[in-house]
């Protein structure tokens, strides 16, 4: 026997009853075999039965249950459900013989000697099951107080329904993305675990669903729309004729269960009973009122003759009932948690729901890649069709747990406010290599389903992107927000996201490595073959490209282009997505194509001003402006028709990825500086956990001053800025990977006293970060090996090592550039190295002597200085 509180496969049994459509029963139990099986349909001989075109959905990939019901027919239906639950205790639960009758009877099992958890009823009929009649606490909408009490009064099933509630509860309602049932499959019961996306092929979306009680709905108004109206006898009446080609909300979304222990075996089932009908004919709605059929109450019968009493232009009118309406006092507020690029987990479909962002996963999501298959990370050329995805239900505090801090914060804040009942905390994963518009109705939807009135938005990075994108959706979007904190949010873009694509490197996904996950062995074993993989991915990831700098940050700061005709400064929006699309890594319809393109997001989503999106609604925008190694723009070369990218240009003004100006704006909102907060280390910054609480809770946020108020060196000053480093590009014939007798490109960075604080080995590379250096590595077709160095003018000595050792020729090209303080390239000198020493070191810049910017050749090395 498994444990009692494992999960085992389903039971699955269909019905048919006259009108009944069909039946289903899912179930939890202790064995180690389970059957699934079919032992009935739905009338599938009848032409005229308007059944044919309904199916019942019930979609779980054993953590989660959707019930819902389609109609793929051509006109319209209507529809009731009822749920049944059954409970038992003991040795063999739940055991029974797989020949039962159509009924939906069973034979009895010797082996069974569990006990029902409600006197009467058996495992072995369905219909002796307890009617679920839940309280109005589990529904989707809910009033606190006693729900049905004249049901709870008169109907023993009522207080069966509580003692199962002991061990299980309920979520109701809510919308979902299915696929529509095949022809093949209209007739059964279609359970479909797969989780979908917009982005998944042929999908489609379930209505909205609220659940009401059958007295909610009458104190309302008896309002006609996308709502499940549960009655006092159990049946749940969608409360509006369901139109062709379209499926019901939700009924039930999850049952999960409670913390109470079950010692014993045991047996949990929920059978569902679906009943479908047309307006007139031989399956008109009044046979729902045949006893044989279930019966209904009056309150169900004037229901569905409201329904059905509905016109066209009544049900548009009367669907389109506010939230707000619906309750007696204001309905909860939520503060949204909104996490970055990488910071929301990613699970595989394939390999058992591993997670593969940023968990051990990942190395099956690379191993693919290296077997020439495609990751699961990795979309299709048209930005679809990722089969990894993120999951709302397992990733409560983001990847690596970054934003638990934060999150305990604000719940600490709210408790110790005494509004922990004015605001709930949600965390909203989302798959970041996804489509930010797509992302954006996901937020919506969710926002709307859990029928929050207001939310706060707090967001960090890529999340201040995608809050953007939401409140561009709609007015009504935009009225819902209370309030916004966006963390270093690059809302002009960033250059830091053109690494992943153009060079396979990823200084986010470095760092977010960093913050714990196998450092050691990633450094040493897989970076050297993950670049190819990284590109996968990030080629064809719109997310991607939509995080990269905009027309507002082009035109203050341009890109650097070296073409035929000269150096050009592009600041024109054209030219710089023409450009783009000419570096052959780049995706052209990801660049400035497709609805999914950074074009269409900054252009026709953000209308070429994200900040204005913002004007009205309060936000605070907050980061580190000053004193991290930060991208400011992108430097390519001519080549033919194509444009070679020749790495970014860095600067001091920001966090380490996040350039000052696009997260600070132009000044239109209040703006926090949090000094040496780097980028991902801010999520866990107390001064930023106290800016975000006192927005919150309406407090002043105040200032930070700079580290002790006091200059630590000359070169912390922003009139020094980027004037006191070198910028080195090194370009060589031999290979970054290592091959057989060829020990690849290298380079080692030495302190003062000679102790190498830096080195890259392959791909892989360790201490630049630490130190706020920069390196950056990859190959194109003209040279098999690229390679970017930032370091300081004096107190540390690079070596360049490269090539078989001993040998008598090598072929590396060095180029020195002095900076001003903007990071901008003051002077450019290059270096031909020819040869290299027995240990493979060809040169060196030796910044612990007055000569940092003078090569020095080792024993045996030609170096030819070329034209500056």
């Amino acid at each position: 026997m498994r444990n009692a509180k494992k999960l085992a496969a389903f039971l699955i049994s269909a019905v048919a009853v006259i009108l009944l459509l069909m039946s289903n029963t899912f179930a939890w139990n202790n064995f180690a075999k389970t059957t699934s099986h079919f032992t009935g349909y739905g009338d599938s001989t009848n032409d005229d039965s308007i059944n044919k075109s309904g199916t019942l959905h019930h979609d779980s990939d054993g953590a989660n249950m959707d019930v819902y019901l389609e109609n793929w027919g051509n006109e319209s239906i209507y529809v009731r459900l009822r749920l049944t639950e059954y409970m038992e205790l003991g040795e063999g639960a739940g055991q029974y013989n797989a020949d039962g009758e159509d009924d939906g009877s069973r034979s009895p099992s010797e082996a069974n000697k569990a006990a029902s958890l409600i006197e009467g009823a058996s495992v072995y009929d369905v219909k002796s099951w307890t009617v679920c009649i839940p309280e109005e606490e589990e529904l989707s909408l809910f009033e606190m107080e006693a729900a049905f009490p004249e049901t709870a009064a008169a109907d023993p099933a009522f207080d069966n329904h509580a003692a199962l509630r002991y061990y299980w509860t309920w979520k109701m309602g809510g919308w979902k993305y299915y696929a529509p049932a095949s022809e093949s499959d209209r007739r059964i019961i279609v359970r479909d675990p797969t989780v979908y996306s917009a982005d998944s092929p042929g999908v489609s979306e379930t209505l909205d669903a609220l659940v009401l009680s059958m007295r909610q709905w009458e104190e309302l108004g008896r309002p006609i729309g996308p709502y499940w109206i549960i009655d006092a006898d159990g049946w749940a009446y969608w409360a509006a004729p369901l139109e062709r080609q379209t499926a019901t909300g939700l009924l039930l979304s999850a049952v999960e269960r409670t913390d109470q222990e079950i010692t014993a075996d045991y047996y949990y089932g929920v059978h569902i009973w679906a009943q479908t009908a047309s307006k007139d004919g031989g399956t008109n709605y009044n046979d729902f009122g045949n006893p044989e059929n279930g019966g209904w109450t009056d309150s169900g019968h004037a229901l569905v003759d409201r329904i059905a009493g509905v016109e066209s232009a009544e049900l548009a009118e009367d669907g389109d009932v506010s939230a707000a309406g619906l309750f007696t006092s204001s309905p909860p507020k939520a503060i949204y948690v909104v996490p970055g690029f990488m910071a929301s987990r990613l699970y595989s479909q394939k390999f058992f729901g591993m997670e593969i962002w940023a968990g051990l996963g990942y190395l099956t999501d690379i191993g693919l890649d290296a077997l020439g298959l495609k990751p699961e990370m990795a979309n299709n050329p048209n930005g679809t069709g990722m089969s990894a995805n993120a999951d709302r239900s397992r990733d409560k505090n983001g990847t690596l747990a970054a934003h638990l801090t934060q999150i305990e914060s604000i719940k600490a804040a709210l408790k110790a406010n005494h509004l922990q009942n004015t605001y709930n905390v949600e965390f909203f994963a989302y798959n970041w290599l996804g489509d930010l518009n797509e992302t954006a109705k996901q937020l919506e939807a969710d926002i709307n389903a859990k029928r929050y009135s207001k939310v706060i938005l707090i967001c960090h990075s890529n999340g201040g992107l995608l809050a953007s994108t939401y409140i561009a959706r709609s007015a009504a979007n935009k009225n819902k927000v209370e309030k916004a904190v966006l963390l270093a949010s690059p809302l002009w873009g960033t250059y830091t996201a053109l690494e992943p694509i153009e060079t396979g490197a990823a200084t986010l996904f470095d760092s977010t490595l960093t913050m714990g996950l196998l450092q050691v062995g990633y450094d040493a074993f897989i970076k050297p073959i993950s670049r190819h993989w990284v590109k996968s991915w990030a080629q064809n990831s719109p997310n991607t490209y939509q995080l990269q700098a905009g027309n507002e940050y082009l035109a203050r700061f341009p890109l650097v282009y070296h073409s035929a005709s000269g150096t050009q400064y592009i600041t024109s929006p054209a030219e710089y997505y023409s450009l783009l699309q000419k570096s052959p890594n780049v995706n052209p319809s990801l660049a400035a194509g497709s609805a999914r393109s950074l074009r269409y997001l900054r252009e026709t989503v953000f209308q070429g001003d994200v900040l204005k999106l913002w004007e009205g609604v309060n936000v605070t925008l907050a980061g580190c402006e000053y004193g991290h190694l930060t991208p400011v723009s992108a430097v390519y070369h001519q080549s033919g028709s194509k444009a070679i990218f020749d790495g970014v240009i860095y600067t001091k003004e920001g966090d380490g990825f996040i350039f000052g100006p696009s997260m600070k704006g132009d000044g239109r909102f209040p703006f926090v500086n949090i000094p040496s907060a780097t980028h991902i280390k801010i999520l866990y910054d107390p001064r930023a956990l106290a800016i975000v609480n006192n927005v919150i809770l309406n407090k002043p946020v105040g200032s930070y001053p700079t580290a002790n108020s006091v200059v630590r060196s000359s070169s912390d000053l922003p009139s020094v800025g980027m004037s006191d480093m070198l910028r080195i590009e090194l370009k060589s014939g031999d290979p970054l990977q290592p091959t057989f007798g060829n020990s690849g490109v290298k380079v080692k960075v030495y302190n003062s006293v000679g102790k190498v604080i830096a080195q890259s080995n392959s791909a892989a590379q360790k201490g630049f970060a630490d130190n706020n250096f920069v390196y950056s590595s990859w190959e194109t077709d003209e040279n098999k090996t690229n390679i970017l160095c930032y370091i300081p003018k004096s107190g540390y000595k690079l070596e360049v090592l490269t090539g078989r050792t001993p040998r008598s020729a090598s072929n590396i090209t060095v180029y020195v550039e002095t900076l001003d303080p903007s990071g901008e390239i003051v002077s450019h000198t290059g270096y031909k190295a020819a040869g290299a020493n027995s240990s493979g070191s060809v040169l060196t810049l030796d910044g612990t002597r007055t000569n940092a910017a003078v090569p020095t050749a080792q024993s045996g090395v030609k170096l030819t200085r070329l034209s500056s």
